[in-house]
């Protein structure tokens, strides 16, 4: 299963309807669940993004200072973690302020 947690919601239609277009293509191959969280204050979102982790997620943190990978690189990961693996691949976007650590 691919989960995306994400802080904030998306305000602007066509973006909503870029999301919605990629879900269709995706569902096809893997189950998605996307969590929508309240944006509010850093440590908040830490306890809300905490209750949907589990010990099976492998969890990749979307931030601007993060590692940069390669379309390759990225392939590899999901493969050895989602296909090959036992584990969920989890994405974290966080809010205004980022990611707690």
């Amino acid at each position: 299963m691919i989960k995306i947690i994400v802080v904030g919601k998306l305000k602007e239609d066509y973006l909503k309807d870029a999301v919605n277009d990629y879900l269709k293509r995706l569902t096809k191959y893997h189950k998605i669940e996307i969590i929508e969280l309240k944006d509010s204050n850093i440590n908040e979102e830490k306890e809300e993004i905490k209750k949907h982790l589990s010990n099976k997620d492998y969890i990749i943190s979307l931030a601007i200072e993060g590692e940069t990978l390669n379309t390759i690189e990225f392939k590899d990961l999901i493969n050895n973690n989602l296909i090959n693996g036992n584990s969920n691949i989890t994405f974290i976007i966080g809010g205004s302020d980022g990611i707690h650590s």
